[in-house]
């Protein structure tokens, strides 16, 4: 147990440093030993992404290193109102993940945030559904600047957040969480989308990337509801939808119009609470 004792407030900061670090090794000692590599920024508590994720062995792991990020936060906090900080380690400020499955991998499938300069992959992936398919009823091909716009609603927490597949260093699919309507009542559902390069497709990789994105929402109080829709026919489609715990809400008759014929568009609902 760390005891302050009279220290001055530099000394007793400088000795919660240390204390810190200590506990950072073992922490990821102990998250290793499970076949978790866990990259972290040292002094930072810097989330990055987890390799060879197993649920089921770290839990309890994770948790504990949460706590100690949180506590970590409490320094940051006290270097901030300390007048006599100068000397003293001051760590960047902390990004502490609300949900064990912000980051993970299957076999050689890393599944991820996504950023910034992830726009053009996903750019070029969702172009090719736009131009080429009726899985979307985008008309008109993404730029790179509506892409940036789009970004912007992204966060790690909260309804809305962006999944990435990444496979070979390269970004191969997406799944995302979107505004579901415009009314505020509405604001505890969300919609879904998702999109596979199509070079990638049948290799498991939306399922990996989508339900990653669905446990993240089970995380979150604030969400309640998520909808996904389906153009028919995309047998692909209903299946992971069905597979992932959706279940068929409705069917908009002729909802769309997309390379001069009418489609129907199936409502998948999934009870998030």
């Amino acid at each position: 147990m760390l005891n302050a004792g009279n220290f001055t407030t530099k000394a007793a900061l400088s000795v919660i440093d240390d204390w810190l670090d200590k506990e950072i090794v073992g922490i990821q000692s102990v998250l290793h030993n499970h076949s978790i590599f866990v990259a972290v920024v040292t002094k930072s508590l810097h989330y990055d992404h987890f390799n060879e994720y197993n649920i089921a062995t770290h839990h309890c792991q994770l948790a504990e290193y949460q706590q100690l990020a949180r506590m970590a936060e409490l320094v940051d906090a006290l270097d901030s109102k300390s007048s006599s900080r100068e000397g003293v380690r001051v760590r960047p400020p902390l990004r502490v993940p609300s949900t064990i499955h912000n980051f993970y991998t299957g076999m050689d499938t890393m599944i991820r945030r996504g950023h910034e300069s992830d726009l053009p992959a996903l750019r070029d992936i969702l172009n090719h559904y736009i131009l080429n398919t009726i899985v979307t009823f985008e008309m008109v091909e993404m730029s790179l600047e509506n892409r940036k716009t789009w970004f912007t609603q992204f966060r790690e927490d909260g309804r809305y957040q962006l999944m990435v597949a990444e496979k070979n260093n390269e970004v191969v699919g997406y799944a995302a969480s979107l505004r579901f309507h415009q009314r505020p009542a509405y604001a505890p559902s969300v919609m879904t989308s998702i999109y596979i390069h199509p070079n990638y497709l049948g290799q498991g990789i939306g399922e990996q990337v989508y339900s990653a994105l669905l446990a993240n929402l089970k995380a979150e109080p604030e969400v309640h509801r998520a909808y996904g829709l389906v153009v028919l026919p995309n047998a692909g489609s209903v299946r992971l939808h069905e597979k992932l715990g959706f279940q068929q809400a409705g069917l908009l008759s002729e909802g769309g119009y997309k390379f001069g014929k009418f489609h129907d568009v199936r409502i998948y609902e999934h009870r998030l609470k």
